[in-house]
């Protein structure tokens, strides 16, 4: 199961770069990623420190002098240390008298042997936002698919007619993850099923199930907005389903109240829910609210 306090935000991220700063060597003239998961890291101490942030597999051929001070390797997490050992034996044979200082982000307990610095102990069960799309948990995770994997329909295109139609076989592909999702769930209409499915397959989204909103018509999910309801009672149903992600904010928490001890990530909003937090987020609210009430029973300042 995704934990909410296991979930790092590209925010978080951003904030221990800039902490931690004072840490690196002195020596490095330029930095590399270890690819994909070390580019947005990598980019940010580049952009911080002033210095170049070469590609990896461009410093392995041939045609690119290795740079004239050492190199700072980069990943956002080491587990294991396979990843930058087998990147730092590569620049070894390319460049043999070229110094490496290999950097983690996060790294896992019993794991720090494998880097020479690391900013932060890892969450048990990391899961981050900049590579939640192409995470092994996309393999147990419902999405929804308006707002995240194509836009949402434009307000005189929604017609529940041609206009649609035309929509639905027409968008623009926006955030498509890695592998196989566990379930796609929409409030699309049931009788829109055949275009969703084209859809999906023409630009090679694959997905276990796909979970539409059987209504008779979109002027009945509008009077009765039964999204986040219909969408929790899916995500809840499931046990295999271990993470939803939602493209609206409000849909995000009315399916977190509704499936407790499930992790749901608020796309719009970019934050990690689930039933609990949200409660002791709300709590300071609710009590705010009364005291609030009370003084001005009471006529106080």
């Amino acid at each position: 199961m995704v934990a909410v306090t296991d979930f790092r935000t590209v925010a978080e991220l951003a904030r221990l770069i800039s902490h931690n700063l004072w840490r690196l060597p002195g020596d490095f003239s330029a930095v590399a990623a270890i690819p994909e998961s070390g580019r947005l890291p990598a980019a940010l101490i580049g952009l911080q420190t002033g210095r170049p942030v070469l590609d990896l597999g461009d410093l392995l051929t041939p045609a690119v002098a290795a740079p004239d001070g050492a190199l700072l390797l980069v990943d956002d997490v080491c587990l294991t240390g396979a990843s930058m050992a087998a990147a730092r034996e590569r620049l070894a044979g390319r460049h043999p008298g070229l110094v490496v200082h290999r950097l983690a982000a996060f790294c896992q307990p019993g794991a720090e042997a494998a880097v020479d610095l690391a900013f932060a102990a890892a969450p048990a069960d990391p899961v981050f936002e900049w590579s939640l799309f192409r995470s092994p948990v996309v393999e147990r995770a419902m999405f929804d698919l308006d707002g995240i994997l194509c836009g949402d329909c434009p307000a005189e295109d929604d017609d529940d007619g041609p206009r649609y139609r035309r929509f639905l076989e027409t968008a623009t592909p926006q955030a498509v993850p890695r592998g196989q999702v566990h379930a796609i769930v929409t409030a699309r209409l049931e009788a829109y099923r055949p275009e969703t499915e084209a859809w999906l397959v023409r630009h090679g989204i694959a997905y276990g199930r796909l979970i539409m909103l059987e209504l008779a018509s979109d002027a009945e999910r509008r009077r009765t907005r039964p999204q986040g309801r219909f969408k929790a009672a899916a995500y809840a149903a499931d046990p295999g389903a271990r993470l939803f992600v939602e493209s609206e904010s409000w849909q995000a928490r009315e399916i977190a109240r509704g499936a407790p001890g499930k992790a749901v990530f608020d796309y719009q909003g970019r934050v990690m829910l689930d039933a609990e937090a949200l409660q002791s987020r709300s709590l300071p609210r609710r009590l705010r609210r009364r005291v609030a009430g009370l003084r001005r029973r009471l006529r106080l300042p």
